[in-house]
């Protein structure tokens, strides 16, 4: 079984502390392997958080449908 694309596999509690801290650290610091070593992760640990951030943030293809 792959893995499905990011819009049908939407999160939809609420984003934890955790996606909003790395979203932040990315954007303040404007790079992926810089903002993984101010957080004392990996670069692949910070990217997979970037995804699951963005599983919280991306439409759903049925949210683009009835646009």
């Amino acid at each position: 079984m792959g893995i499905a694309p990011l819009g049908h596999r939407r999160r939809t509690g609420p984003m934890d502390f955790k996606h909003i801290r790395t979203f932040a650290a990315v954007a303040r610091v404007g790079n992926l392997t810089r903002a993984a070593e101010h957080l004392h992760l990996t670069q692949p640990a910070l990217s997979l958080q970037l995804k699951s951030c963005l599983l919280y943030t991306s439409p759903s293809p049925r949210d683009v449908e009835e646009s």
